[in-house]
């Protein structure tokens, strides 16, 4: 993305609204929507050899991109299980869908979700988006998603690698090739 500058009127408090255009022209507002917050989280998890005692609050995210006319694609879906709120206990924790609709965007309206890495806080929403294509690696699903849709390595969640599996037999997955490969015009 080539240039990006701030838009004015934000609606909604946790979202940022800057715009950017592709170098194929393709113009995007880029939405960083906030729907939760993982407090005191050890910094260790995310940085090998950090100080043990190192806490950070974690915004959780996704991006919303609205481009062209009729494209509206998520990176990433976030989560919202129980299993993982109950665990992880997000402060101001809202389904990802909802805070993308209090940013105005109904969640049936979203038609692509790309996929940064299919764990579990970055893929479990997705089936919050009923009509959205899913994009991700070819070698990230396969590393993670067996052929029946088992776990194949203990980065996934059970239920996500199956979720996956059934979009993918119903036609909703598409599995890309390498990382300069443009999906959605505009997008690579």
């Amino acid at each position: 993305m080539a240039a990006i500058a701030l838009l004015a009127g934000c609606r909604h408090p946790d979202v940022a609204r800057p715009r950017a255009a592709s170098s194929s022209g393709t113009t995007y507002t880029v939405s960083a929507i906030r729907y939760a917050t993982i407090a005191a989280f050890p910094v260790r998890a995310l940085v090998q050899g950090a100080d043990s005692a190192r806490r950070m609050d974690i915004a959780m995210m996704v991006w919303l991109l609205q481009g062209p006319p009729g494209r509206t694609v998520l990176v990433d879906a976030g989560f919202y299980r129980d299993k993982f709120v109950g665990r992880w206990k997000p402060a101001d924790f809202v389904r990802p869908s909802d805070a993308v609709a209090a940013a105005g965007v109904a969640p049936d309206s979203v038609t692509d979700v790309v996929l940064s890495h299919i764990h579990w806080d970055h893929m479990d929403g997705v089936d919050l988006f009923p009509r959205a294509r899913v994009w991700v690696q070819r070698a990230e699903y396969e590393y993670y998603v067996g052929d029946t849709g088992q776990v194949l390595h203990e980065g996934i969640d059970p239920e996500d690698a199956a979720l996956l599996h059934r979009l993918r037999a119903a036609g909703r997955v598409e599995l890309v090739d390498g990382d300069a490969r443009e999906i959605i015009p505009g997008i690579t």
